[in-house]
Formats: C-alpha cells, structure tokens, sequence
C-alpha cells in the first residue's frame, strides 16, 4: 500500500540512489578542509579588523582581537577528529 501524500502535497516516496550517496559522501569528505580554511580566513579578517579599530582609536578593537583568539583557540582545541572507514576523499 502507497504511503499517503505529506502535508505539502508530495509524494511520501523517497528515491536514492548511488549517485546521491556519492554525492554527499563527497561533501562531507571535503567539509573538514572547507571549515579550516574558511575559519583562517574569517580569524584574519576579524583580526584586521580589529586592528583597524584599535589604530582609530576604539577600544573595541582591543576586545574585538581578545575575543577573537579565545574563539579561534577553542575551535583548534575542539577540532572534530575525521576517521575515514574505507577508502579516500
């Protein structure tokens, strides 16, 4: 027996196959990369920044730059260990 049609009027039929798997295997392969070198980039923004605001004159910026070393030291000591089962990204 089908299963009923959802609230958004779809079907409830949900289709996979091995290339959406691949897909998404891939994705997340690369998403440990992607978040380093998106968070260096972010950290030497953030701290350009606050340089820039310390030069003008805020303090601000001095706390902006604290904050910014105490984030960046917890995602390094937080840093998700990636353990691949089989094969390579």
């Amino acid at each position: 027996m089908p299963a009923a049609p959802g609230p958004g009027g779809g079907s409830a039929d949900l289709e996979l196959n091995q290339d959406h798997i691949g897909e998404a295997g891939s994705e997340a392969c690369m998403l440990p990369t992607r978040l380093s070198t998106d968070g260096k980039h972010a950290a030497a923004s953030t701290a350009e920044g606050a340089g820039a605001l310390t030069r003008e004159g805020f303090a601000s910026g001095a706390a902006l730059l604290k904050a910014a070393r105490r984030f960046h030291g917890l995602q390094d000591r937080r840093a998700p260990q990636v353990t691949k089962v089989s094969g390579t990204c």
